[in-house]
């Protein structure tokens, strides 16, 4: 059963027209990050903030915590480089714990390879949203950059 989040229109008293209350966004990344072995899936954590509307965003551990119920839009982006003997790079998006989704990317020993997610997801307040980062072989791989950012819709 879908979750419905009934928000109430504010009036404007000076004409100008209705506004709305201000909805939870967040919005992490991190470049740049030294090669490592992760071939054991590794969570992403330590990303730089580039804004946080309504805190629930931490960026030391890369949580993203839904304060609402709602339809949110979710996107993360991994770049990596040095992938020469990867057969399979994996990026992983957990909700609670439990994997969501989990998109790959086999770069046939290309120079780099890009790992993407963007979609509507239907969270209950308090859900927990991480991801992290595997190789399957390449003991040398480098993470590039990594964007995380999500918004509710309504």
């Amino acid at each position: 059963m879908a979750s419905i989040l009934k928000v109430d229109a504010i009036e404007s008293t000076s004409g100008v027209g209705v506004l709305q209350p201000t909805k939870p966004a967040f919005r992490g990344s991190k470049i740049d990050i030294p090669s490592a072995n992760y071939t054991t899936e590794t969570d992403i954590t330590g990303y730089t903030e580039s804004f946080d509307i309504g805190g629930n965003f931490n960026h030391t551990t890369g949580i993203f915590t839904a304060p609402v119920d709602g339809l949110y839009q979710i996107n993360f982006m991994i770049t990596a480089s040095n992938t020469t003997t990867s057969t399979n790079l994996f990026a992983y998006l957990y909700i609670d714990g439990v994997e969501l989704v989990r998109p790959r990317n086999d770069p046939q020993a290309g120079a780099g390879a890009s790992l993407n997610y963007s979609s509507v997801i239907n969270l209950t307040s308090g859900n927990e949203l991480k991801i992290s980062f595997k190789s399957d072989t390449d003991t040398s791989v480098v993470i590039d950059d990594i964007d995380f950012s999500g918004y509710l819709v309504g």
